[in-house]
């Protein structure tokens, strides 16, 4: 699974993973600075598999979310600013970037495997975030790394 906001690369993208025998693999195409799903509106994907690449839309609203506008508006660019904004949102903060994370991770989950339907994923994503194992997993990975966390 990767993201690629630059379109001329999508499709060559997909056909990479062919190349590279990648058994199941999935390129999603976001906007210029942005490789994820839409929460507000559909978002194009390749699925490459068998030996074809085939493009393919997800539609938020299909898989229960409210058409809304996008979350990149909630936060700042600076560093220190974006990792506060991350901590909110892994801690389970409710609202759009809350929801944007969970079609993420939800799609994410199914696509590898690991969930029978991408609703289901999705609610296995709400469950973590909510239950606060992400920021937990976030806390544990920074001090695996050896870097100092600064977050409550």
């Amino acid at each position: 699974m990767t993201g690629i906001y630059h379109a001329p690369y999508f499709r060559p993208t997909a056909e990479a993973l062919l190349a590279l025998e990648v058994p199941h693999g999935f390129v999603v195409q976001g906007v210029e600075g942005f490789g994820e799903l839409w929460l507000h509106r559909p978002t194009k994907f390749m699925e490459a598999r068998a030996g074809r690449v085939e493009e393919k839309t997800i539609v938020p609203q299909d898989l229960g979310f409210a058409t809304r506008a996008s979350w990149e508006s909630e936060h700042a660019r600076d560093a220190k600013a974006q990792a506060q904004w991350t901590e909110r949102v892994l801690a389970g903060e409710r609202g759009p970037a809350h929801d944007g994370a969970c079609l993420n991770a939800g799609v994410k989950l199914f696509w590898g495997g690991q969930a029978s339907s991408a609703e289901e994923g999705i609610a296995m994503a709400r469950e973590k975030l909510e239950a606060g194992d992400a920021l937990r997993k976030l806390r544990e990975f920074v001090k695996w790394t050896g870097g100092s966390y600064e977050g409550s």
